[in-house]
């Protein structure tokens, strides 16, 4: 249920505040790199609002998640105004979503800090845009809600919730039980990209049922005929599979094609439609564009030495060392046989 604030040009308004970020600076940090956002850039993404009970201590919150990735939580004086609907949407089988504006500082390896904000109507508004979507009996749903989010992965979440060492340990092996379970009613118990997962969500919410313990990159990049995939696709495709293993680097698949690139989406619980809205001609274009621009860049540095050959140097030195370290990746992130 996508919610819209805009002013008469339809732009979207970015005025809601969001707190407590910085429980979830390296959830947005990820969300930076995977959305290709250099330090002190700006951008945006579409963001859910999950209406969450006994939340770090907090009777009832909405959590903000973007891509399956909390980035904050909506202040406490807002959370009354929209926890009837946010619950209502939940009862309904949906959940009420909302553009946001993620920002991260300009030196991300000192103190690293950063800002969301929503484009939010008010909740009248609100209400207005999704009424057709639910109904009296989930509006009523507000009564007696309760949709615990465990994040028993994050050390201050358990904190919060007074879980010890040895209760982390025992809910983690019942998820991994219960991961296994699934995988054997579903039948999944032999496939080679099975996996165990790490930080398995466990709300009534709809979440990735699973993340990685061990990945079968060698039959993700099983050689086949489609093209080459875009920098776009490429970049997205290591985002879904760094998120699910654990919020890490995942490997370069820099020679990876576009079907190769569906099948780590497939099988980390990305949205594989994604891949095909990367591969447009515009954002193509768009690269091509951005390289003309650097190109007449670094030309202009050249001539202008040697003050300009610090701007070469910028310029040029990220490509040299993408290439040069291109040259050492092997099987089966090597070139494509």
């Amino acid at each position: 249920m996508m919610l819209y604030h805009t002013n008469d040009l339809h732009d979207p308004v970015f005025d809601q505040e969001v707190d407590h970020e910085s429980r979830y600076f390296d959830n947005i940090r990820e969300l930076a790199e995977g959305n290709f956002s250099d330090p002190g850039e700006e951008f945006t993404a579409d963001a859910t609002l999950i209406p969450v009970t006994d939340y770090y201590g907090d009777a009832r919150a909405i959590a903000v998640q973007v891509d399956f990735s909390t980035v904050g939580t909506l202040p406490d004086e807002d959370v009354d105004g929209w926890w009837q609907l946010a619950a209502a949407a939940h009862d309904a089988g949906d959940e009420l979503e909302v553009e946001a504006r993620l920002w991260t500082c300009s030196d991300w390896e000192k103190d690293f800090y950063a800002s969301v904000r929503l484009a939010l109507p008010n909740v009248e508004d609100g209400l207005g845009q999704v009424e057709d979507d639910i109904t009296a009996t989930n509006l009523a749903a507000v009564d007696g809600f309760a949709n615990p989010l465990e994040e028993y992965w994050d050390p201050k979440w358990r904190k919060a919730h007074g879980m010890t060492d040895a209760e982390y340990k025992a809910r983690a092996d019942e998820v991994h039980r219960k991961a296994e379970a699934y995988r054997t009613e579903q039948g999944q118990e032999h496939a080679t990209t099975s996996f165990v997962p790490a930080n398995p969500y466990t709300s009534p919410v709809k979440r990735p049922e699973a993340a990685p313990a061990q990945v079968d990159w060698t039959h993700l990049l099983t050689p086949d005929p489609s093209p080459r995939a875009s920098l776009f696709q490429r970049g997205y495709a290591r985002g879904v599979a760094g998120k699910a293993m654990g919020n890490v680097r995942a490997p370069r698949i820099d020679y990876a094609t576009v079907q190769q690139c569906r099948n780590i989406v497939s099988s980390f619980g990305g949205d594989v439609t994604e891949i095909d809205k990367r591969g447009s001609s515009l954002l193509k274009a768009l690269w091509w564009v951005l390289l003309i621009v650097l190109s007449i860049w670094a030309l202009i540095g050249l001539a202008t030495a040697p003050v300009g050959l610090v701007l070469t140097a910028l310029i040029v030195w990220p490509f040299a060392h993408h290439y040069w370290t291109r040259r050492k990746l092997t099987a089966p992130f090597g070139p494509q046989e």
